[in-house]
C-alpha cells in the first residue's frame, strides 16, 4: 500500500496487485492519519468502483458501488457492509430495494424478478422472503408465508381479471384451496 498523503488531507491512495504490471487499485478522497475517512472515490484495477462515505478505512455512511459485471448497490452502509436502506440492481435486472442486515436483506423490502415480471414484497430474514405478497406479472396475488421462494402454510389468491379471491393452504407443496369468492 502507497499512501501519497501523510496529514489529514484530501489525498491519493495507490494499492499495488500481486504483479508490478497489473493494475491497481487507486483511493481519492479525504483521509485522516492515512485512512479512508469522510468521503471518496475508491476504484478497483477490475473496473468496479465505490463512491462514497467511510469511516475508519471501511464503507459507511451513503455510498454507491458498482460491479464490473454492471450490479450496482446505492444506499446505506455500516462496516464496509449494506446495512439500512438501500437499492440493489442486478446485472441480470433484477431488482431489490429494501431493508438491509450486515450485508443481507433483512426487514420490509420488496425483490423484482426481471425473467417473470413478478415481484415479492414483504418481510425479509436473513437474506431470504418470508411472509408477503406475491405480485405476478398480471396484478394478481398470493399472500402469505415462503420458504426459499416458495409459497407455504395459510394464504390467499386474489386473482386480477375476475375480481374473485381464494383462501387456502400449501400441504406438502400443493395448494388445497376453498371455494372462490369475489374479493370485497
Amino acid at each position: 500500500e502507497r499512501i501519497d498523503v501523510t496529514a489529514d488531507a484530501q489525498g491519493v491512495m495507490t494499492y499495488p496487485g500481486l504483479d508490478p504490471d497489473s493494475p491497481k487499485d487507486v483511493y481519492e478522497g479525504e483521509m485522516v492519519a492515512g485512512k479512508r475517512e469522510g468521503t471518496g472515490k475508491y476504484t478497483f484495477a477490475n473496473g468496479g468502483s465505490y463512491e462514497g462515505g467511510y469511516s475508519d478505512n471501511q464503507k459507511s455512511g451513503d455510498g454507491v458501488i458498482e460491479f464490473p459485471d454492471g450490479s450496482k448497490y446505492s444506499g446505506d452502509w455500516a462496516e464496509d457492509k449494506y446495512h439500512g436502506l438501500g437499492t440493489f440492481n442486478y446485472a441480470g435486472g433484477d431488482i431489490y430495494e429494501g431493508e438491509w442486515n450486515a450485508g443481507e436483506k433483512q426487514g420490509e423490502g420488496k425483490y423484482f424478478f426481471q425473467s417473470n415480471g413478478s415481484t415479492f414484497e414483504g418481510k425479509w430474514v436473513e437474506g431470504k422472503f418470508v411472509q408477503g405478497k406475491w405480485i405476478l406479472k398480471d396484478g394478481s396475488t398470493f399472500e402469505g408465508g415462503f420458504e426459499e421462494g416458495v409459497p407455504v402454510g395459510v394464504g390467499v389468491y386474489t386473482f386480477v381479471g375476475n375480481g374473485l379471491s381464494q383462501r387456502g393452504q400449501f400441504v406438502d407443496g400443493i395448494w388445497k384451496g376453498e371455494a372462490l369468492a369475489a374479493v370485497a
